[in-house]
């Protein structure tokens, strides 16, 4: 506002908080970025899910030629079992990051016992695993791909663990 003079005497402001909506706009953005990282990993564990179909279909087939019990049995048995969990997670990531879990009755041994056979077979020979597990175990309901991926991240924690170990440099004191 102006005096008769033409000096300023006072100013009028009017302002508008825009904090809440540049946040908005911010988790906007984080949304659609994470959608279009799901509908990358979609696609990729959809593509994986192929690949893995050719490879059960030829394990499927050399099981056929091979007599049951032989040494290379067992292998491509692991092998299948393997595959197969793959493709059970293929399926899962494809769908939805938020998807229901598909919990029944398991018996952890049994779980426990494959991944003890998975992992001791990729596992750095220089280190041992051992397992004791009760055979009496009652089942737990449980999503059985979950407890698998668990138990799998605590063997690679573990390997990494015990190589880092291995590798480090003598201390003056004692090894841990």
């Amino acid at each position: 506002m102006h005096d008769e003079a033409g000096t300023v005497v006072s100013v009028i402001m009017t302002g508008i908080d825009v904090t809440e909506r540049r946040l908005l706009e911010r988790q906007l953005i984080e949304m659609q970025k994470m959608e279009a990282v799901g509908t990358m990993a979609g696609g990729i564990a959809h593509d994986f899910n192929n690949i893995l179909t050719g490879i059960l279909g030829s394990l499927d087939l050399a099981r056929r030629f091979i007599a049951p019990g032989s040494a290379a049995s067992a292998p491509i048995s692991e092998c299948i079992r393997a595959s197969d969990r793959a493709a059970s997670w293929c399926a899962s990531s494809s769908t939805s990051p938020a998807r229901p879990t598909e919990c029944r009755p398991v018996n952890l041994g049994h779980v426990v016992r494959e991944v003890v056979a998975l992992f001791s077979q990729t596992i750095d020979r220089r280190i041992e695993i051992t397992s004791s597990i009760a055979d009496d175990l009652l089942p737990a309901f449980v999503d059985p791909n979950q407890v698998h991926q668990v138990l799998m991240n605590l063997c690679v924690n573990a390997r990494d663990a015990i190589l880092e170990s291995l590798e480090a440099p003598e201390s003056t004191g004692s090894r841990p």
